[in-house]
């Protein structure tokens, strides 16, 4: 059985009572120093979600480069930083965030949207990797229950 995640029980809370708006002023009730773990890591990733909510995508942006050096093995981290480098129109940046960060390290959903990303940035060849491991585990669970 694994711990309980305080911080994504905490928003979670905050969603579902519709008061997201105080997701930046709860987080601070914690010393991101003194998590460890997938709550050090939700703490981050919410700290920049946070920024991103209240549309000061300059702060998020520094939030998620923050996050990346607390976090640096974190996908959904990765993720968010490379949605900050392609606002900022860095794909580059974005696509070697997303390239070290592939199904099965992150989900699927995650896979697909970095592969959605590649091909908006006119890199086919680096969509089709993003979703050939999510395609090879589909026909490995079908092999399975032949």
């Amino acid at each position: 059985m694994t711990a309980a995640n305080r911080i994504e029980a905490m928003a979670d809370g905050l969603a579902q009572t519709g008061r997201l708006d105080a997701l930046e002023s709860e987080l601070q009730k914690f010393d991101p120093q003194k998590l460890a773990g997938v709550e050090r890591e939700s703490w981050y990733h919410l700290w920049g979600i946070a920024a991103f909510r209240r549309g000061d995508r300059a702060r998020a942006f520094h939030r998620f480069l923050e996050a990346r050096d607390a976090c640096p093995d974190s996908g959904v981290i990765a993720f968010s930083l490379g949605q900050e480098h392609d606002a900022r129109g860095e794909p580059e940046l974005m696509l070697r965030l997303f390239d070290g960060h592939r199904f099965p390290k992150v989900a699927a959903s995650y896979a697909l949207a970095q592969a959605r990303y590649a091909y908006l940035w006119n890199d086919l060849a680096r969509a089709i990797s993003y979703i050939e491991p999510i395609i090879d585990a589909l026909k490995a669970r079908e092999a399975a229950k032949a």
